[in-house]
């Protein structure tokens, strides 16, 4: 995995094609540990990310509830719907945002920064 790309790339266009390489393969704990700290703004990068890590935290989930919101790259979406096909999806939403509007003094940046888009996403539709 090139950390670079994925950290600090040229352009997000250069991280959606890092990460893209990986929506379909096992990584490493220390790849893990690399997409953990993107900062990444645009939604298909963290819904890409949270589909690699598969990881049960609200904050991936809230990643993958991203990527199944995602219109036109249908694989991300259907990867993401797959990986949430036994959770209650209200009842997540539920956590999340009592999570981001009750606890916000607790979030990191980039759990801050996830909510904050998929709350966007979910009072758009």
């Amino acid at each position: 995995m090139n950390k670079k790309a994925i950290l600090q790339p040229n352009s997000e266009f250069e991280r959606k094609q890092e990460l893209n390489k990986y929506l379909l393969k096992e990584i490493s704990e220390e790849e893990k540990q690399i997409l953990r700290q993107c900062t990444a703004e645009d939604f298909e990068s963290i819904g890409i990310i949270g589909c690699i890590l598969k990881e049960d935290s609200l904050e991936n989930k809230a990643r993958i509830l991203i990527a199944s919101k995602d219109r036109y790259h249908e694989s991300l979406s259907d990867i993401a719907l797959d990986l949430l096909k036994y959770i209650d999806i209200e009842e997540l939403i539920d956590s999340i945002c009592h999570r981001f509007l009750v606890e916000q003094e607790t979030l990191t940046p980039i759990e801050d920064k996830i909510y904050y888009i998929l709350m966007g996403i979910l009072s758009a539709e």
